[in-house]
């Protein structure tokens, strides 16, 4: 089988401006989970998972238990 190649860009003002759109429509009380896997496709899921939190995230979620080590 063919490998194709791939690209994924992480734009975390992009992300950080989703949260806080979602953060604001479900209200203060509801907190938010948010799933990194793969090691964030390859970003570093410790980064990711921390940028997460700085911006507003209250959970984080991962795929499998060794991801989450």
């Amino acid at each position: 089988m063919e490998r194709l190649p791939a690209w994924v860009e992480v734009d975390l003002d992009a992300m950080k401006s989703n949260l806080e759109k979602v953060r604001k429509l479900m209200g203060n009380g509801t907190r938010v989970l948010l799933v990194v896997k793969a090691d964030a496709y390859g970003h570093g899921a410790v980064r990711i998972a921390q940028f997460a939190s700085q911006c507003g995230g209250h959970m984080i979620c991962v795929a499998t238990i060794d991801e989450g080590k």
